[in-house]
């Protein structure tokens, strides 16, 4: 793969979910025109030798195995937390209950979204 055209030029994006990158979002946007690249260089350049600097360890990106067991642990804790019996998509006879299962369906994409969201967050 080519370089970049312009190796200074770079395009960042923060979670404004993350109470850290709002609080940089609300500084950067205090920032002056054209100043946010001097604040940013400053701040890392500072940041560097720092010995409170955390570790930046590299997280493995996860397979879709993994994924579906996250899933499942957090449906299975969820259902348990509610009505005590781990999430099988079954009533009690073994039959799934029309009424119950959409609802469950309903609970269960709820619960997929947050933990997607939880993933993007990561």
């Amino acid at each position: 793969m080519a370089g970049k055209k312009d190796r200074a030029r770079f395009t960042i994006k923060f979670n404004e979910n993350d109470p850290v990158h709002k609080a940089v979002i609300e500084l950067l946007e205090k920032q002056g025109p054209r100043q946010k690249a001097q604040f940013i260089a400053n701040a890392v350049f500072h940041y560097m030798p720092c010995s409170q600097a955390p570790e930046q360890a590299v997280r493995p990106g996860l397979d879709r195995a993994e994924i579906e067991a996250i899933v499942r642990e957090i449906l299975n804790s969820h259902r348990l937390e509610t009505d005590g019996m781990p999430c099988t998509g079954q009533n009690d006879a073994g039959y799934h209950d029309t009424d119950s299962k959409e609802a469950a369906d309903e609970e269960a994409f709820a619960l997929i979204a947050e933990t997607m969201s939880a993933f993007r967050n990561m």
